[in-house]
Formats: C-alpha cells, sequence, structure tokens
C-alpha cells in the first residue's frame, strides 16, 4: 500500500509535469508510459498479433488553469469586531441541587412536676447528669448561703464537704468545732492525720479517693438538734446520690445518731448506700482503749469497699 508522504510527492510530479507541458504549447497528453511517471503498459494491455499497428492512442484534455482573481484592497474605515468565542457547555447533565440537612430537633425538656420543680430535685437540678463536678460544685454553693436553720446565726461559715465529686467512700462526722468553723476544713490537726493513716493502712483507699463532709455544716454553741438535723439532711441525700460511693463511713456518735445507724460496727444505710459507723478520730486520741473495736469496724470496711 503506498505511504500518503510518497502519494503527495507522485501528485506534486504528475502536476509538475503537466504545467510544463503547457507551457511548450502542449494542450493534449497521449495515455501510456511518461519519464518518471511509470513503466510501461503490462503485457496484458498490448496487441496480441506482432504485426498489428497499434492502437491509436487515446487522447486526454487538460484545460488550462484559470486565471487568480485579485480582488480590490478593502479599506477600513473602523475597528473590526470580531466577536467573543462561543462559550464553553458542559455536556454532562445538570444535577439537582441536594436538600439541605435537617438537624435532629433538640431532646425534650424534662417535665415539671405538680408542684413546679423540674428533674430529679427540683428546678436547680434538673441537669444534675451532665457533670457530678458542676452539681456538686452548685450544691456547695447553695450550702454555703444555707438560712435553714438556727446555726447559721452563729456560724462564720458552712462546711459543703471536701473531696472529689464520684469518691470510692464518702465520710460523715459529727458537728463541725469551733477550729473547724474558723479554718473551713472538717477535720484537723492529729484526727485529720489519724483518720489518713486508717484509710490507707487498713480500709487501703488514698485519701484523694474519700469525700468527706459533716452530718450538719454549721459549728453550734450547744448541743445539736432534731430540727437541725431535718434542716441539713436534704443537702446530704443529694450528695449521696451525686457521689455514688461504694459505702459510707459515719464517725461519731452524733452523726450515728442523727442518720438513725443502731450502734457503732453495725451496718445500716444512708440513702441507699451501706453504711457503717464508728468512734470518731478525737474520741480515740482521748479514748485508745476503743483503737482495737475500730479497727475491726474498718476491717469490715475494707471488706465491703475492696
Amino acid at each position: 500500500m503506498t505511504e500518503p508522504s510518497e502519494l503527495a510527492a507522485l501528485i506534486a510530479d504528475t502536476l509538475a509535469v503537466f504545467e510544463s507541458l503547457r507551457r511548450q504549447g502542449v494542450d493534449v497528453l497521449p495515455v501510456g508510459a511518461l519519464a518518471g511517471l511509470g513503466a510501461a503498459p503490462p503485457e496484458s494491455a498490448r496487441s496480441p498479433e506482432a504485426g498489428a499497428p497499434p492502437p491509436r492512442p487515446q487522447l486526454l484534455h487538460v484545460p488550462a488553469p484559470a486565471p487568480a482573481q485579485v480582488s480590490a484592497p478593502v479599506h477600513v474605515s473602523s475597528p473590526v469586531h470580531v466577536p467573543a468565542p462561543a462559550r464553553f457547555q458542559d455536556p454532562s447533565p445538570v444535577r439537582a441541587p441536594s436538600p439541605p440537612v435537617q438537624a435532629a430537633p433538640p431532646p425534650a425538656p424534662v417535665p415539671a412536676s405538680a408542684d413546679g420543680a423540674a428533674g430529679l430535685f427540683g428546678s436547680k437540678w434538673s441537669r444534675v447528669a451532665e457533670s457530678p463536678d458542676v452539681a456538686i460544685a452548685a450544691l456547695r454553693r447553695e450550702i454555703s448561703a444555707c438560712t435553714a436553720c438556727g446555726r447559721c446565726e452563729t456560724r462564720r461559715q458552712a462546711l459543703p464537704g471536701e473531696g472529689p465529686a464520684r469518691p470510692l467512700l464518702m465520710i460523715v462526722t459529727d458537728p463541725p468545732d469551733a477550729e473547724a468553723d474558723a479554718s473551713g476544713q472538717v477535720l484537723h490537726g492529729d484526727a485529720a492525720t489519724m483518720l489518713e493513716r486508717m484509710l490507707l493502712n487498713v480500709v487501703r483507699v488514698d485519701r484523694r479517693e474519700v469525700q468527706i463532709l459533716p452530718v450538719v455544716r454549721c459549728a453550734g454553741p450547744g448541743p445539736l438538734q432534731a430540727s437541725e438535723v431535718a434542716a441539713c439532711r436534704p443537702y446530704l441525700d443529694r450528695q449521696v446520690t451525686l457521689a455514688r460511693p461504694r459505702a459510707v463511713l459515719v464517725l461519731g456518735e452524733q452523726a450515728r445518731i442523727a442518720l438513725g445507724l443502731e450502734r457503732h460496727g453495725a451496718w445500716g444505710e444512708v440513702n441507699g448506700v451501706p453504711a457503717l459507723s464508728t468512734f470518731h478520730p478525737r474520741w480515740l486520741l482521748a479514748n485508745p482503749g476503743d483503737k482495737k473495736a475500730t479497727l475491726g469496724h474498718l476491717q469490715e470496711l475494707a471488706r465491703r469497699v475492696g
């Protein structure tokens, strides 16, 4: 098969020969072999008789090319406007826009009770489950501002409690004394040191895993009254519910009686949490003979907590 480049060269050579003959005055060409344009006709195209005269050549008429038309020059009197190229059109089908994402509806609010309170502990505690630290901090501020009983008139400050929001163990002690009222610490001095040693060596609980608070939050001039216990008991129950300790250790005779526990060393409960009472560290410092009984109580507590 002839390559395109060879065919183009052959056509160009043929046109050059025709142009040369035309200039020489030849306007007809015999059909046959021309120099440079191929070989002679094949044997099959020749006459079978040797003596026969050759056939009359056929004439090929080559018309002369028409003279080129020269157009008059174009005079441009105004700027030529060149139209802008057509804007590219994307052949792909146009997709309909996606519908907007609908946000999830907000959670339904906590229904209010008949008395207008909402949630577990009233309107102030309807969001208590969000964070125990936030709830405990809010409850402690409420306790610090409490004026529910007469002890608020003689106290320096209320003691809402110390320790983590979710402790392993909760300790409830006798009412604060004058030194606790001045310092703001539920236990202080040698009593606090003794308690830390008992917790670490017997119960195997670090002090940082313990929440400690007094059964009533204010120091008072006289013995503990039932009305004062009743005024502070809701705070204690709410703190136990928020803290969720494994057990409650009750220290001191006044705290044991206020919480309704039968005797030291006997198990009871505080707001549904197992509770065990024993002697207060201040009592043990003055009455070391009760340390042996206290050791047995704490060993029983360690089995429950551990």
